[in-house]
């Protein structure tokens, strides 16, 4: 039986490969760079900790008020008269770059921000109290993240100091 020509053959297109190793190096690089994004962790927590301080000083946006009993127990107290802002610890460990009540963990898959302040998830869910959502990415702030990461995985720019 007679091989079937190719059809570069039949175009009398003659095809060669250039720059084969070059190819096969940036992928086995974009590879690593995706399997791993502990390096632009800063990045990304930066967006999410400017986010957060944007939800705090707009009061949410969309926090229910202060009940009237919560706002003379604060002002009795000598407290922070904002929502959310009782003796400032919540506030701070989700608005600070750095705190003892912060969550801050890399993985080379991803990453966990937050507080280690327990009554943050009541509020985050509703449960018992008024629904105040204190961790809510925006379209805008999840856009940012993806272009960190995505700078960083397909060019390997970007990366920051803390690892």
């Amino acid at each position: 039986m007679a091989r079937r020509p190719s059809l570069a053959e039949v175009l009398g297109v003659q095809v060669k490969t250039k720059g084969k190793e070059k190819t096969v190096t940036m992928l086995e690089q974009l590879g690593v760079r995706a399997g791993d994004v502990r390096k632009v962790s800063g990045r990304v927590r930066k967006v999410y900790i400017a986010s957060e301080k944007r939800r705090f000083d707009s009061d949410g946006p969309g926090w229910p008020p202060l009940r009237e009993s919560t706002v003379a127990r604060k002002a009795r107290g000598n407290l922070d008269p904002r929502i959310m802002r009782a003796r400032g610890d919540l506030a701070a460990s989700l608005t600070q770059g750095s705190g003892p009540q912060q969550i801050k963990r890399k993985r080379r898959d991803g990453y966990q921000f937050g507080t280690k302040i327990r009554y943050a998830i009541f509020h985050q869910e509703g449960r018992g109290v008024d629904e105040r959502l204190l961790v809510e990415m925006s379209d805008s702030d999840t856009a940012q993240m993806n272009d960190v990461l995505q700078q960083f995985i397909v060019t390997g720019e970007g990366a920051d100091s803390e690892l």
